[in-house]
């Protein structure tokens, strides 16, 4: 019921949005507001349920709380309820809508966390996490960082561009690539039993930035 425009960017690839959640025909509480009791859909209503469960992460792992990239991150990487489109990243659902018991996984399993990336390693990759897969077994990982409002060109793209890359013993076999997004997701089945690397790529850098990861394997 809600809108899915893409922002303009330099380069049309911004994709919004990232997840969505439950929004249709949600009935309010009745007492606490004016509004108490109506039944109503639009992004008002899945704001609060992402919203929400942001909090119920946040309360199990406070430390998310100071760490907004891995929040979103393990949002995105455990949205497997796929809406429509692309199971990855689609028009209208974006990752997926979001499933906070797969969320719990991630934090379960300790399948996220965050670093640093500086300008100065621009071009390189760095490995964010490591994870047994059986072959033919489906992995979801996401990377998410903050852009530099203060960037003379914030209002176009962001002031990093950092890509998503799995890589296993056949080499590469899922990467995320955008230009004008703060996020990347990959969702792949493992060709082969193996170590898979997570890695991160530092595409452009105008000011050093933090990355939060979260991965889930379904």
């Amino acid at each position: 019921t809600s809108s899915f425009v893409d922002p303009t960017s330099t380069m049309s690839d911004r994709e919004k949005p990232e997840v969505s959640a439950p929004g249709t025909n949600i009935q309010m509480l009745s007492s606490g507001s004016p509004w108490g009791g109506q039944t109503n859909s639009g992004t008002s209503m899945a704001a609060p349920m992402v919203t929400g469960g942001a909090a119920r992460l946040i309360h199990r792992k406070p430390h998310l709380g100071v760490w907004p990239e891995q929040l979103r991150a393990i949002l995105m990487a455990s949205a497997v309820n796929n809406v429509e489109g692309a199971t990855r990243l689609s028009e209208v659902d974006g990752a997926g809508m979001v499933a906070l018991n797969r969320a719990g996984n991630i934090l379960d399993s300790n399948s996220h966390g965050g670093q640093r990336v500086d300008c100065a390693t621009f071009g390189a990759s760095q490995v964010l996490s490591r994870v047994e897969l059986r072959g033919e077994q489906r992995l979801r990982a996401a990377i998410s960082w903050t852009a530099d409002p203060g960037d003379p060109d914030h209002a176009n793209r962001p002031s990093s561009d950092l890509d998503l890359r799995v890589v296993g013993p056949t080499g590469t076999v899922a990467s995320s690539l955008s230009f004008d997004n703060t996020s990347e997701i990959v969702d792949v089945r493992a060709p082969v039993t193996g170590t898979y690397e997570i890695q991160v790529v530092n595409c452009r850098c105008a000011r050093s930035t933090f990355v939060g990861f979260a991965h889930l394997t379904v």
